[in-house]
C-alpha cells in the first residue's frame, strides 16, 4: 500500500520508552534484543553449503527437564519447573509473581505480572475496586503426583462487600497445577457466594506488566498498544488473551471453561508501581459493565444492574503461559527443534504483526496495514489487497493456529463478497465501504492478483480443500477479469495502473502486471485441475507460456533488463524497475542464462538496490513528480518488503554463490531488525534505516514467507510440495500441520490436506537410494533430487538406504 504526501515523514522506531535498558545504554535501536543475546548463541551467517542449522538453540536448552519444585516461605507458596516461576502470596490472596526462562534453566528475571497480579476482587456500583481482605492465613496443601505439582489453596472467607462492612461474602478455593517442562500453569477456581452481601461485580483480574496486548474473542480480534487508561468490555466468549513486550516478556491466558465467564474485559495504559505501562484482563463471574463493545476511559466503567441473581457457585479454570521473550508461547510445540532466531521471528511476526493488525471484532474480515496505537496512521482504510492483505492472510494461514487461520479466511471472503459484476476485487475498504480505486486515484491490477493468491495460500496453509471447491467460481471470475485485458497479438496483458506501487504512473503493456500474471497462472492451473475445470487448467498453462514469451519479445531492452512498459504506439518507457525485473526472474520468465547473469549484474549494481543490506529499492531511475499520480513521490525513494520478496525469490530460484550471499546478508539483517525491535516500520530509506508508518505488518510477514519458502525451501502447491532450501542444510520446521525434518540421509514430511500430491525433494545424495515409509523405494538423480507420489495429510519418512 502506498501513502500520500502527508505520510512521507520518516518515523523513528521505536521511541526510547520501548527500548530495553541495554539498548538505551548502547544508544541504538536496531540491535538484537538483549534478551536474545543473553539466552542463546546467535548463529553465524547462514552462508556455507552443507551447514547444519542447530536443532535446539546452540546448546542453550537443558539436557533434561528440571523437576517441579514447590516451597513455602513467609506466607508465600512458590512453584517452579525451570521454565516458569509462580508465586502465591497468602497475605494478599493473590498470585503476585510470574517469571519465566524460555530455555528451562530456572534463570528467572523480570516479574511478568503487574501491580495487581492475579487476584479476585469486587467492584461497587460507583466503580470503586474492593481488594480481598482476609483475617486468617490461607490453607495451603501441596501435593505431588507423577512429578506434577498440585497446590490446593483455600482462601478464608473474603470480604468483598464494601469498605464499611466487615462481613464475609465469598469463599474461593484455588488450585494451581504445574507440570514438568510446561510453559504454563493451570489455575482452577471454585468460587462460592456465601451470602447476598457480595459486590455488584466479582471478577478475577490478570494484571500484566506489558504494554501491548491482543484479545481473540469469538467475535473477532481486539488489539491495543497503550490505550491511555482505557477499557473495553465484551460478552463475546474469549479464546485467548496475550501480551508482548521486548523487556517484560509475554503472558497468554487461555480460558478452559469460557461458559463460566459472563464478561471478558480489557484494560490498557494503566501505570504500574515502576512507572511503566500495564495492561490486563478481567474475567467477570458476577455482574456486567455499563458500556460494552467500545473503548472508553477506565474511569467511566462501572457495574450496571442486570436484574439477574448471580450464580451461587462458579467453577472455572485458566491456563496461564509465560515467556521472558517478546513473543507468546501458547501455541509452541512441546519440543522445540527449530533454529531459535527463526522460531522467534516466526512467532513475533504471527502474534505481534499479523494477528495484531486484524480488526475483526469491530469489522469482521478487516485487516489494517498497522497496529492500533490506538489510532492508525492510515485512518479507517483496511483490507488493502495491493498486496498488503495477501501478506497477512498468507502469514496467518501458515501460522499453525486454527483460530488465526479462520480470521484469515474471513479477510478473503469479505473482499470476495464485494467483487464487482465484472470480477474486480475491491482495492480496499474505507471502514465498511469498499472502493475499487487506490489512495492515489489509480486502478490497480494487484487486488485481483493478490486476492487469488491469498485464497490459495489459505487453502494450502490449512488444507481446507472443500472451501477451495466452493469458492473456485469466484476465484476464476477474478482471474478472468485480469485476462480480459490480454492482447493475443503481442501476448501481453494491457493495463492502466501499477501492480502494487499505486502512486507510480504505468500504463500499456507493463512489466509488473505481466510478470505477476505469469506467476499467478502457474499457481492457478493445478488449482483449476483439482476443481474439475480441465479446460481452464489447459488455458491457463497456455497463457502462462504465451505471456512469458510476450515479456521476452516485447519488453527486453536487448542488453540487461526489461523495460517498464511498451506503449500501444510501440514506444517504451523505462525506469529499470526492480519489482518487475526481479519478478521476471522469480517467476521463471528468463530462460536464457546469459540474460539472467546480465540482469543480476545490472540490478545488484544499482546505486542503492539494497540500502544498508536491507530490503530492495524501487527502481534504478527516480520516479519524479511528473511520473507519479498527483506528483506524489512518497514511494520513489524507499526499499519495499514486497519487492524484497521478489528479489529473494529470484535468488532462491537461481542460487549462485553471489545470490546466496546476498540472500543471507539481507535476510539476517532484516530478521535481526525484527528480533531487535519486535515491530518494524513500513519502509527502509537510502541509508537502510526504518522510516514511515510504525508498527507496519509487511516486512515481518515477508521475513516469514522468505524463511519458510526459500531459506527452508518448503513451498506447497496444489499438485506438489517442493522442499528445496536455498543451501543444503539440516533443519526442523514444525508449525501447525506443516512438518518437515530435513537432512541428506533422512527426510520426514507432512503437509495439511487430503489430495493426491507429488513430493519433490532436493539437495540429497546424488544417485543414492531412499526407502519411503509407504513401501516405495526411489533413487536420487545426478543433482540429488527425489520425486514420489503420495497424499497430503499423511506423514512420509524417507531414509537413505
Amino acid at each position: 500500500m502506498s501513502s500520500s504526501n502527508k505520510w512521507q515523514k520518516e518515523v523513528a522506531l521505536p521511541s526510547i520508552k520501548h527500548l530495553s535498558r541495554r539498548q538505551i545504554l548502547a544508544g541504538t535501536a536496531l540491535v538484537m534484543a538483549s534478551t536474545l543475546n543473553s539466552r542463546c548463541n546467535i548463529p553465524e551467517a547462514f552462508a556455507s553449503p552443507g551447514r547444519v542449522l542447530p536443532h535446539s538453540t546452540s546448546g542453550a536448552l537443558p539436557a533434561a527437564p528440571m523437576p517441579v519444585h514447590v516451597r513455602q516461605s513467609g506466607g508465600h507458596t512458590i512453584l517452579e519447573n525451570g521454565f516458569i516461576h509462580v508465586e502465591f502470596d497468602a497475605g494478599k490472596a493473590a498470585i503476585t509473581k510470574l517469571a519465566a526462562d524460555f530455555f528451562g534453566r530456572g534463570l528467572y528475571q523480570n516479574n511478568l505480572l503487574g501491580r495487581d497480579g492475579i487476584r479476585l476482587e469486587g467492584v461497587t456500583a460507583d466503580g470503586a475496586i474492593i481488594e480481598p481482605r482476609i483475617q486468617a492465613e490461607s490453607a495451603v496443601t501441596v501435593g505431588q503426583k507423577k512429578k506434577m505439582a498440585r497446590v490446593e489453596i483455600t482462601l478464608p472467607p473474603i470480604n468483598l462487600a464494601g469498605p464499611a462492612d466487615g462481613s464475609a461474602s465469598i469463599i474461593s478455593h484455588w488450585t494451581i497445577v504445574l507440570e514438568p517442562a510446561a510453559r504454563w500453569f493451570e489455575l482452577q477456581l471454585h468460587t462460592h457466594m456465601i451470602n447476598d452481601r457480595h459486590p455488584d461485580m466479582v471478577r478475577l483480574r490478570f494484571g500484566c506488566n506489558q504494554w501491548f496486548f491482543n484479545a481473540l474473542y469469538d467475535r473477532g480480534n481486539m488489539q491495543r498498544i497503550e490505550g491511555l487508561s482505557q477499557a473495553f468490555c465484551s460478552h463475546s466468549p474469549l479464546h485467548v488473551f496475550y501480551t508482548m513486550d521486548r523487556e517484560n516478556g509475554s503472558i497468554s491466558i487461555v480460558p478452559q471453561q469460557p461458559d463460566a465467564i459472563l464478561e471478558s474485559n480489557l484494560f490498557s495504559g494503566t501505570v504500574s508501581q515502576w512507572g511503566s505501562s500495564e495492561c490486563g484482563l478481567d474475567q467477570v463471574f458476577c455482574g456486567t459493565s455499563n458500556i460494552l463493545d467500545s473503548w472508553v476511559p477506565l474511569k467511566n466503567i462501572h457495574p450496571a444492574g442486570s436484574g439477574k441473581p448471580p450464580r451461587r457457585s462458579i467453577v472455572t479454570a485458566f491456563r496461564v503461559y509465560a515467556s521472558d521473550m517478546a513473543f507468546p508461547v501458547h501455541t509452541l510445540p512441546p519440543e522445540i527443534t527449530m533454529e531459535f532466531n527463526d522460531l522467534a521471528a516466526l512467532y513475533t511476526t504471527i502474534y505481534g504483526s499479523s494477528a495484531g493488525v486484524l480488526g475483526s471484532y469491530q469489522i469482521p474480515g478487516s485487516a489494517y496495514p498497522n497496529l492500533a496505537t490506538p489510532r492508525r496512521p492510515y485512518g479507517d482504510g483496511n483490507s488493502f489487497f495491493d498486496p498488503d492483505a495477501w501478506e497477512t492472510v498468507s502469514a496467518l494461514s501458515y501460522s499453525g493456529d486454527p483460530l488465526l487461520a479462520r480470521l484469515a479466511r474471513q479477510v478473503v471472503e469479505r473482499s470476495g463478497k464485494y467483487m464487482s459484476h465484472e470480477g474486480q476485487i475491491p482495492h480496499n475498504f474505507n471502514g465498511k465501504v469498499p472502493t475499487d480505486i487506490a489512495i492515489s486515484g489509480a486502478t490497480q491490477s494487484g487486488p485481483n492478483v493478490f486476492w487469488v493468491m491469498a485464497c490459495m495460500d489459505y487453502v494450502l496453509g490449512t488444507g481446507d480443500e472443500p472451501w477451495l471447491k466452493s469458492h473456485y467460481p469466484l476465484i476464476k471470475k477474478a482471474v478472468e477479469w485480469l485476462l480480459a485485458r490480454y492482447d493475443p497479438k503481442v501476448k501481453l496483458v494491457k493495463f492502466t495502473g501499477s501492480l502494487f506501487i499505486d502512486v507510480f504512473i504505468r500504463y500499456g503493456y507493463t512489466l509488473d502486471t505481466n510478470m505477476a500474471t505469469v506467476g499467478l497462472l502457474e499457481l492457478l492451473a493445478p488449482v483449476s485441475e483439482f476443481c474439475g475445470d480441465l479446460a481452464g487448467a489447459h488455458r491457463y498453462r497456455e497463457l502462462h507460456h504465451a505471456i512469458s514469451e510476450g515479456i521476452r519479445a516485447q519488453l527486453w531492452n536487448g542488453k540487461d533488463h526489461f523495460v517498464t512498459q511498451r506503449n500501444t504506439n510501440g514506444t517504451v518507457r523505462d525506469f529499470v524497475d526492480y519489482d518487475g525485473n526481479f519478478g521476471a526472474l522469480a517467476f521463471g520468465v528468463v530462460d536464457d542464462p546469459t540474460w539472467r547473469a546480465a540482469m543480476f549484474s545490472r540490478l545488484d549494481n544499482g546505486p542503492h538496490t539494497h540500502p544498508g543490506g536491507r530490503g530492495t529499492w524501487v527502481s534504478e531511475k527516480y520516479y519524479g513528480p511528473a511520473d507519479c499520480y498527483h506528483g506524489n513521490t512518497g514511494d520513489s525513494a524507499t526499499a519495499m518488503g514486497r519487492i524484497w520478496w521478489l528479489d529473494m525469490k529470484a535468488r532462491h530460484r537461481y542460487p549462485t554463490i553471489s545470490n546466496c550471499n546476498m540472500f543471507n546478508r539481507t535476510y539476517d539483517n532484516i530478521r535481526g531488525d525484527l528480533l531487535g525491535n519486535t515491530w518494524l516500520t513500513e519502509r527502509y530509506n537510502v541509508r537502510g534505516q526504518c522510516i514511515r508508518t510504525p508498527y507496519y505488518h509487511e516486512y515481518p510477514e515477508i521475513v516469514y514467507r522468505v524463511m519458510r519458502t526459500m531459506r527452508y525451501g518448503i513451498d506447497v502447491y496444489m499438485d506438489r510440495v517442493v522442499i528445496r532450501p536455498i543451501e543444503p542444510v539440516t533443519f526442523d520446521f514444525h508449525v501447525g500441520q506443516l512438518h518437515v525434518t530435513y537432512g541428506r540421509d533422512r527426510v520426514t514430511v507432512q503437509i495439511p490436506g487430503h489430495r493426491k500430491i507429488r513430493y519433490e525433494i532436493f539437495h540429497l545424495t546424488p544417485h543414492a537410494g531412499y526407502r519411503i515409509s509407504n513401501g516405495l523405494s526411489v533413487k536420487a538423480d545426478a543433482a540429488g533430487r527425489v520425486e514420489f507420489q503420495g497424499n497430503a495429510g499423511l506423514t512420509y519418512v524417507m531414509q537413505k538406504i
